[in-house]
């Protein structure tokens, strides 16, 4: 959008330099001066691989946005894909102890424990740590609200686990669910 020179001289304030002046130019000379210096020592910026790791840790990232969203929209063929076949999922809650083996137990159990419940999951804060170029861990600060037909129940605590990847997508292989807090409740009507 082009502003007419009156109206611009109304939205900059007067005592600040023009943005072609000497004091300003050197001023961003010296601030990109410093990015480059930056990322010269630093092995974090500088790194080769850097890109990859940090594609590598937004799939990882997408990755539990489809497992949260699959299984509170209940879609479980393609919730079962975001598991290895060798997975497992462990947690302990008031309401149901979890140790199960193998993405179809998993989908399996889950789908049936689920089967008669509005979920709602959130993943927050993700900690994610490449371990090799095909193996992550991870863990998510979470909560989740679940509403089944007589009891509602609403969670907090963290997710606590493995990735691997297989044929180019990252999948979880382990995940272990500890609770820090729990509460057990009436259903709210909508």
């Amino acid at each position: 959008m082009m502003y007419p020179a009156k109206q611009m001289s109304k939205a900059v304030p007067a005592t600040l330099p023009a943005l072609h002046s000497r004091t300003v130019q050197a001023w961003i000379r010296s601030m990109f001066l410093a990015l480059l210096l930056m990322a010269a020592f630093s092995p974090s910026i500088s790194s080769a691989s850097t890109a990859e790791e940090l594609t590598d840790i937004e799939q990882i990232q997408q990755l539990k946005a489809r497992y949260f969203r699959l299984m509170d929209t209940k879609q479980w063929q393609q919730w079962g894909e975001v598991f290895t076949e060798d997975a497992t999922v462990q947690a302990t809650s008031l309401i149901i102890t979890i140790n199960w083996q193998g993405r179809s137990q998993i989908v399996a159990q889950n789908s049936s424990f689920l089967l008669l419940a509005k979920t709602v999951h959130h993943g927050h804060m993700p900690e994610i740590t490449l371990t090799s170029p095909t193996t992550a861990t991870g863990i998510w600060a979470m909560e989740d609200r679940l509403e089944f037909p007589l009891v509602a129940y609403h969670g907090w605590g963290h997710y606590n686990e493995t990735y691997q990847k297989v044929n180019g997508q990252w999948k979880i292989k382990s995940l272990v669910l500890t609770r820090l807090r729990e509460r057990l409740g009436t259903v709210l009507t909508d």
